[in-house]
């Protein structure tokens, strides 16, 4: 809308509410997640500002490492499985939070260097 000239600015908000998924029983999970929101304003600027790089990343591969039992498609969510706590995310080791913290490096290096504020220094 703003390229075609419908709008001049446009607000994108994003959020989200993990912590009524998380058990704060289970300390192996509960200091990971927490609730977050952003918030941009977006104008018509020269090319060479603006947005410069974006990343989203995504791996299948540790769908058993990190799950919730229950209240998804599999397993629909019910008076049962809210009572035994299978809506709550389950994390199986700490590998998982350490890929997490190397995908992070990684994707901000690639966003940094594809705007120009990274020359692959570590």
């Amino acid at each position: 809308m703003i390229r075609v000239g419908q709008t001049k600015y446009a607000l994108v908000i994003g959020a989200e509410v993990l912590t009524q998924y998380v058990d704060y029983t289970d300390r192996s999970t509960c200091v990971i997640f927490g609730d977050g929101g952003g918030a941009a304003v977006l104008g018509s600027v020269d090319p060479s500002k603006g947005i410069l790089s974006t990343r989203i990343k995504s791996d299948g591969r540790f769908a058993e490492q990190l799950f919730s039992p229950g209240g998804g498609t599999r397993l629909k969510p019910s008076a049962e499985t809210l009572a035994t706590g299978q809506h709550f995310f389950k994390m199986r080791g700490n590998e998982l939070f350490k890929v997490a913290v190397r995908s992070m490096a990684e994707i901000s290096r690639e966003v940094m260097d594809e705007g120009g504020y990274w020359s692959g220094r570590r």
